[in-house]
């Protein structure tokens, strides 16, 4: 996956990058109504001095935090639901749990990305 931004300022080696979202919509977000949301902004070593930047992040990765990100807390939530029928006698308290353990693995997911971004 690569992407083009704008170098926004630089710090002891590293540049702060704006990276602009790509949309499906061929950048007319108002037309559409998709919600495509702002853009973000890394941090990333910079070895060079520029104004353009174009970064690569391979797929593999970017699949890797999708699955954290989107698959982790849905097969929680599902397990929650299997394991709380058995569990507890009634649906709401089946639901709960199950909500519950989604949100544990969110908090799993959130403190695993914080350990491998030092």
């Amino acid at each position: 996956m690569r992407r083009t931004g704008t170098v926004i300022g630089t710090k002891h080696g590293n540049a702060k990058v704006r990276l602009y979202r790509q949309s499906s919509c061929g950048g007319e977000c108002e037309s559409c109504g998709g919600g495509c949301g702002g853009d973000a902004v890394i941090t990333a070593e910079n070895p060079l001095n520029g104004d353009t930047v174009v970064i690569e992040l391979p797929s593999g990765i970017a699949l890797y935090a999708a699955f954290l990100v989107y698959v982790v807390p849905i097969i929680a939530l599902a397990a929650g639901c299997v394991i709380g029928n058995k569990i507890f006698d009634t649906e709401p308290k089946m639901i709960i749990f199950a909500l519950i353990l989604m949100c544990l693995a969110f908090g799993a997911v959130v403190l695993y990305s914080k350990k491998r971004k030092k």
